[in-house]
């Protein structure tokens, strides 16, 4: 299984700025538009989102891409949950994370990591290209 660990908040939409700057997930058509062609990747939710909401909420606000999410993931720190998730699904082959904070993981997860910019996510061409390049290996 391929496999995208997500994060929302600075890579589906931009982080802080004044209430109403900007659109829950408002990116996310780019990110299905990138999948779409690779309906066997699967997705993963790491962000914090997760400890408060149910999966399946989760999976609503994903719309068409709801369907590929695999999970739950733990709560706590991001690079645990996914360590432990890892851990119990020895079926997943290959990896990608999206997140924003490259801090919040250590050496050998952030060589799997798309750093995206808090304030363009997804929408920046160049984490795009990146996300191709992976989904095309």
């Amino acid at each position: 299984m391929k496999l995208v660990f997500l994060d929302f908040d600075g890579v589906l939409h931009p982080t802080g700025g004044a209430p109403g700057s900007c659109l829950p997930f408002e990116w996310l058509p780019m990110l299905a538009s990138l999948l779409e062609s690779v309906p066997g990747v699967s997705l993963a939710i790491h962000s914090t989102w997760r400890e408060v909401h149910s999966q399946d909420y989760l999976q609503e606000f994903l719309g068409s891409l709801g369907a590929r999410v695999v999970g739950p993931l733990p709560f706590g720190p991001k690079e645990e949950a996914i360590r432990a998730f890892l851990t119990a699904n020895h079926q997943v082959e290959d990896y990608l994370i999206l997140d924003d904070s490259p801090c919040e993981f250590s050496a050998d997860l952030r060589a799997r990591l798309v750093a995206c910019h808090p304030n363009r996510g997804i929408s920046d061409p160049e984490v795009q290209m990146k996300i191709q390049a992976w989904l095309q290996s």
